[in-house]
C-alpha cells in the first residue's frame, strides 16, 4: 500500500500507537493526524487508513463524541507496542515528544471548551450552546436562549475565555446554601 514495506507500515502505526501511549487519554483525529504530519512521520492518506486498520484490529478504540473522532490504544495495542516498540527509531519518537510538549496544550484547550451559537428563525433569538469536554466526554454544557446575535457571541468569547473560572463560579453559587 502507498509503495510502503512491510517494515514502513509497521513503523507507521507503532508511532500512532506511540503517540496515544504518551498522551494517554483519547485524543482527536484532528490532533493525531497534525502531530504526525507536522514531524514528516506519516502522510495523511494513509495515516488515515493506518487509524481504520488499527481500529480493525482492535489496537486502538474510536469514539466519537460531538461528530469529533476520539481515539484511544487498547491493552492490545500496549501490548504490541512494548512488544515492536524498539522497531521504531529513537529521533522520531523524540520528534513526537518534542512537538507533544510544545503543542499539547493547545490541544487540550481545543478540546475542552467549546462555544457555539445559531439563530433561531421562530423567535429571532440566538440559541448558544457551551460546553466544558474532559477527556473526551462533556462535564458541563449550558444551553441559553438569548436575545441577539451580539449577546450570543460575547457570551461564547466570554466562555472561550474565561470557561474554568465561570464553571468554579457555577459550581459555587450551586453549592451554596439558600435562606428563603
Amino acid at each position: 500500500m502507498y509503495g510502503k514495506t512491510d517494515e514502513e507500515l509497521t513503523k507507521s502505526k507503532l508511532y500512532i500507537l506511540y503517540l496515544l501511549d504518551k498522551i494517554d487519554e483519547p485524543f482527536s483525529n484532528l490532533n493525531i493526524t497534525q502531530t504526525l504530519i507536522e514531524t514528516d512521520i506519516v502522510e495523511y492518506f494513509p495515516l488515515q487508513q493506518y487509524l481504520f486498520e488499527l481500529e480493525k484490529s482492535d489496537f486502538i478504540y474510536k469514539k466519537v463524541v460531538e461528530r469529533n473522532e476520539f481515539y484511544e490504544m487498547t491493552e492490545r495495542g500496549k501490548s504490541a507496542l512494548n512488544y515492536f516498540e524498539n522497531r521504531m527509531l529513537g529521533q522520531d519518537k523524540k520528534k513526537i515528544e518534542h512537538y507533544l510538549d510544545e503543542n499539547l496544550p493547545k490541544f487540550n484547550r481545543y478540546k475542552e471548551i467549546k462555544a457555539e451559537y445559531k439563530k433561531d428563525n421562530e423567535t429571532g433569538n440566538a440559541e448558544v450552546t457551551l460546553q466544558l469536554i474532559n477527556k473526551g466526554k462533556p462535564f458541563i454544557t449550558l444551553n441559553l436562549e438569548v436575545p441577539t446575535i451580539e449577546t450570543a457571541k460575547s457570551i461564547c468569547a466570554n466562555w472561550d475565555e474565561y470557561a474554568s473560572d465561570i464553571y468554579g463560579e457555577i459550581t459555587s453559587v450551586l453549592t451554596q446554601k439558600r435562606s428563603q
